[in-house]
Order: C-alpha cells, then sequence, then structure tokens
C-alpha cells in the first residue's frame, strides 16, 4: 500500500483480523516494522485510510490504537476491554456491559458516545 499513495487522492485500505499483523501489543519497531509504522504514523499525509478490524484488540500495537482517528468498540473480555477503554477514555465495566448492537464510538479524539447501531432481531 505504501508503494502507491501519492498524497493526491484518498487510498483505503482495510486490514482483517488486524491483530494477525502485529508482533505484538508494544510499539512498532522502526527497524523491523518500517513500511507497517509508516502507515500508521505518516499515511494520512499521504491520502492513506487504514480500516482495521480484530477481536482480539489487546494485541494491536500501540501505534495503530493511538494514531487511530476514530474507534468503535462493544463487549469484549476484560483484557481487551481495559485496554481499549483507555484508549476511548472510558470506563471498562461500561464497555464490557454493551448488549448487541450497541458501540462506543470516539471519532477523532473527541468523548467517546454511546451509540444504539441496531436492534438484534
Amino acid at each position: 500500500m505504501w508503494e502507491i499513495l501519492d498524497g493526491n487522492r484518498l487510498t483505503y485500505g482495510l486490514i482483517e483480523e488486524y491483530s494477525d499483523c502485529c508482533r505484538g501489543p508494544g510499539i512498532l519497531s522502526q527497524k523491523n516494522d518500517y513500511a507497517h509504522r509508516r502507515l500508521w504514523t505518516q499515511g494520512r499525509k499521504y491520502g492513506g485510510i487504514l480500516h482495521a478490524t480484530s477481536q482480539r484488540p489487546q494485541l494491536i500495537s500501540k501505534d495503530a490504537l493511538g494514531n487511530a482517528g476514530i474507534i468503535w468498540a462493544s463487549a469484549m473480555d476484560t483484557a481487551a476491554a481495559k485496554r481499549v477503554a483507555a484508549e476511548m477514555d472510558i470506563g471498562a465495566d461500561d464497555l464490557r456491559a454493551c448488549q448487541v448492537g450497541e458501540f462506543f464510538c470516539r471519532n477523532n479524539g473527541a468523548a467517546a458516545e454511546k451509540i444504539k447501531v441496531f436492534t438484534p432481531i
């Protein structure tokens, strides 16, 4: 993806199960993860818009979670809820209490809000 970013047009990338692309929850290494780290820290300057999904957010790199403009999260296990809730500045118990169809959304640093996206049938 890095090779096609030119800053003249938006280029979208979707990373399914992003935690599988990370060595662990720490910071991406400048040496070992150069292009990967550069996408998260500099990609927006060149039109890169990344969408990443994961069922295991506690395994996502700090660079990716910290540079995310928008985060959507719903009920998850304790370890994951603590990590994501801290990034969204909400309580982990509030996140864990989400019902099916309810999500917290933090949009570009604004306060996270709870949104009912759908009602299960």
